[in-house]
């Protein structure tokens, strides 16, 4: 077996998705030049290192992250989401309601 096949089999050798007869072809080709015999780890064993990594590698986003993202969106979907907001969503109710009544009231006098 060349050098390349062996590199072949040894990724299938971690994975455990070699045949017991393949297997031990590598185990044999391994011991033969001298190199150490590591079991290939279990799925549970690969699942929390894989675990492990995620935690290690977690990182707080920064302050302006929301902000940033709304903005990226908005910006390439030109507004089809995260829509600019209206004039009714800046002011409250209450307040265009008032100046409704004011208009109203102040079109009333100007008729009589």
């Amino acid at each position: 077996m060349t050098d390349d096949e062996l590199d072949a089999k040894l990724f299938d050798y971690h994975e455990g998705n070699l045949s017991p007869a393949e297997r031990a072809e590598v185990e044999r080709l391994l011991a033969e030049r001298g190199e150490p015999i590591e079991p290939p780890p279990t799925k549970d064993e690969q699942y929390q290192s894989g675990l492990l990594t995620l935690r290690k590698a977690k990182a707080p986003a920064p302050p302006t992250f929301a902000s940033d993202v709304t903005e990226t969106i908005h910006r390439r979907s030109a507004g089809r989401f995260f829509g600019r907001r209206t004039f009714g969503d800046r002011v409250p109710f209450g307040v265009v309601l008032v100046v409704g009544l004011l208009v109203a009231l102040a079109v009333a006098a100007s008729e009589t």
